[in-house]
């Protein structure tokens, strides 16, 4: 296993998730994979008028790092779902989840209701 929290591999991630006595330290790795992903989307969006190429190029080399990172979890979950489900059911499964993430986007971006 890796030394550092940012060092794991999304595999090993999951075994880590999959223990019971780690799961709630997978979990805060996670979650702080999340956070700098996010931290970076918002920095870009609040600087990019003044961003150097130098920097952009930098905030480009860690966007492309998460998409891989992502693409291999894709590739473990893949993994994982062949061993109990036919191939047009795990593509079933990604393609559900890409509809679900546009309803949410689609649905939270509708005005909501005031309630007070």
């Amino acid at each position: 296993m890796a030394g550092k929290n940012n060092d794991y591999t999304d595999k090993q991630l999951l075994e880590l998730f999959r223990d019971s006595n780690r799961k709630d330290y997978a979990f805060n790795i996670i979650v702080r994979k999340y956070q700098e992903r996010k931290s970076t989307t918002a920095y870009f969006l609040q600087n990019s008028e003044n961003m150097s190429e130098e920097e952009a190029g930098e905030l480009l080399e860690k966007y492309i790092s998460y998409q891989k990172k992502e693409t291999g979890l894709l590739e473990v979950y893949a993994e994982k779902f062949r061993e109990f489900l036919p191939e047009k059911k795990v593509l079933q499964v990604f393609i559900l989840e890409v509809q679900f993430r546009q309803w949410l986007l689609k649905t939270n971006m509708q005005p909501r209701p005031n309630t007070r």
